[in-house]
């Protein structure tokens, strides 16, 4: 027996469903009724359409927290400008450092740049 995919598996359920009502629908096979087997059909469409469902919340979910994480990121660029501007604290505080900033006092100073070989600023 094969592996199917979740839509092959439905086709072919289908197909056999409706063969089994127009063919031999008071017949059992393998033992069970054509009951029986659209019963097995259907609980697997229910879990289908659960996963469905979880997906679609999940998607949701996600796109809540991206918006929450933005929002978040948005306060922490506002906390550290307003440390930076603080005249107690500022921007060679441990406060500032701790954010994960650079203090003042501790950033390298930029140097002229050496000329290049013809003459061009690098």
């Amino acid at each position: 027996m094969g592996t199917y995919t979740p839509k092959a598996a439905r086709e072919r359920g289908e197909r056999f469903v409706n063969s089994w009502a127009e063919n031999s629908p008071t017949n059992r096979w393998a033992g069970m009724t054509l009951e029986d087997f659209r019963a097995k059909k259907t609980a697997i469409e229910d879990v289908e359409d659960q996963i469905e469902a979880s997906k679609a919340h999940t998607k949701a979910l996600t796109i809540q927290r991206d918006n929450m994480n933005k929002s978040f990121m948005e306060d922490c660029d506002y906390v550290a400008r307003d440390v930076e501007g603080d005249r107690e604290f500022g921007p060679d505080s441990a406060l500032y450092s701790g954010f994960g900033y650079i203090r003042k006092s501790e950033r390298k100073r930029g140097g002229r740049r050496s000329a290049a070989p013809n003459g061009e600023q690098t």
